[in-house]
C-alpha cells in the first residue's frame, strides 16, 4: 500500500510542476494595432483588458497546480506513515 501513495505522490507531482510550468509561459498580448488620434483610450484598455485576462489565467493555473502540490504532499506523507510501521 504503502508504493501506491508513493507512486500516486509522484504522478500528482508531475502534474503539479506542469501547471506551475504552464502558468509562467502565460502572457500579455494586446492587440497590437496603430492608434490613430482619439483611439489612445481603447489602446489603453485593450492594454488593461489583457492585462486582467492574463492575471486570472494565472491565477487559476496556479490555484490548480496548489491543489495537485497538496495532494502530492499528502500521499507521500501517507506513504512514509505506512512504510514505517
Amino acid at each position: 500500500m504503502s508504493a501506491f501513495f508513493a507512486g500516486a505522490g509522484f504522478l500528482a507531482g508531475i502534474v503539479a510542476s506542469w501547471y506551475w510550468f504552464k502558468s509562467t509561459k502565460v502572457s500579455i498580448d494586446p492587440s497590437k494595432t496603430k492608434s490613430q488620434s482619439g483611439q489612445e483610450a481603447f489602446v489603453l484598455m485593450r492594454w488593461i483588458d489583457s492585462v486582467m485576462t492574463t492575471s486570472a489565467t494565472a491565477s487559476q493555473l496556479n490555484a490548480k497546480a496548489a491543489g495537485w502540490t497538496a495532494v502530492s504532499v499528502f500521499c507521500s506523507g501517507l506513504s512514509g506513515l505506512l512504510h514505517s510501521n
